[in-house]
């Protein structure tokens, strides 16, 4: 089993998703942008934080936003048994239903690494589909705000999964400047869930990204 890449669609329509909350200071700021500018996404969150955070899981389901499984403790899943891997799962599983009453059905690994057989059995076992991201903008390496917003600006196109994070103040703030920028566009973020009714689910990565136009001529002359 593949993991989802992206969504080939012809809507206007791509998914900012983020990783490794709720962080109880940058999740509701970015939760105010969001909300400002009409955006919906996919939150994939850590369960121990989830427990910690639960009014948190509530605010963000009821928002409109989708809660994603990231694992009970950021371990590397390659490293883990069968067993430890269900068990990391299903203790975030029973986190967030209880924060809020729904289970997830998408789980993103933490550094994006599975077996393929692990992603079977998540699938098969758990009815969770395991998902990737198709634009990186590296906001947990270059911590630059600017830097953040003009790539998700340059490069984000309709089907598109962005990975973000919600516990680092840049990612929170580029965001905002991104989607201030992406607002001049058509394109809307929805929650990854719904972005996959909406298409042909890819995954596989890409050779290339020369299919649709970028949106290139948004950042010109903006300032972030």
């Amino acid at each position: 089993m593949s993991q989802v890449h992206r969504v080939q669609t012809v809507s206007e329509c791509y998914s900012l998703s983020f990783d490794d909350g709720p962080d109880p200071n940058l999740t509701p700021r970015l939760l105010d942008h969001l909300r400002q500018f009409q955006a919906r996404a996919t939150f994939f969150v850590i369960g121990e934080k989830a427990i910690r955070h639960p009014d948190l899981i509530k605010c963000i389901v009821e928002q409109g936003h989708e809660i994603g499984n990231h694992s009970y403790s950021h371990p590397y899943m390659l490293k883990l048994s069968d067993g430890e891997l269900l068990r990391q799962i299903d203790r975030t599983q029973y986190a967030v239903f209880d924060a809020c009453g729904r289970w997830p059905t998408l789980f993103r690994a933490p550094h994006g690494r599975m077996k393929k057989h692990q992603r079977t059995m998540l699938e098969f076992n758990r009815q969770i589909k395991c998902c990737y991201w198709s634009l990186d903008p590296k906001d947990w390496r270059d911590q630059d705000a600017a830097i953040i917003a003009s790539r998700i600006v340059g490069e984000v196109r309709r089907g598109d999964i962005v990975l973000t994070h919600d516990v680092l103040e840049t990612s929170v703030n580029g965001v905002q400047d991104a989607l201030q920028a992406i607002e001049a566009s058509d394109l809307q973020s929805i929650p990854i869930s719904e972005l996959m009714q909406l298409g042909e689910v890819i995954t596989e990565p890409e050779e290339g990204r020369s299919d649709f136009e970028p949106l290139s001529s948004i950042s010109a002359g903006t300032s972030f």
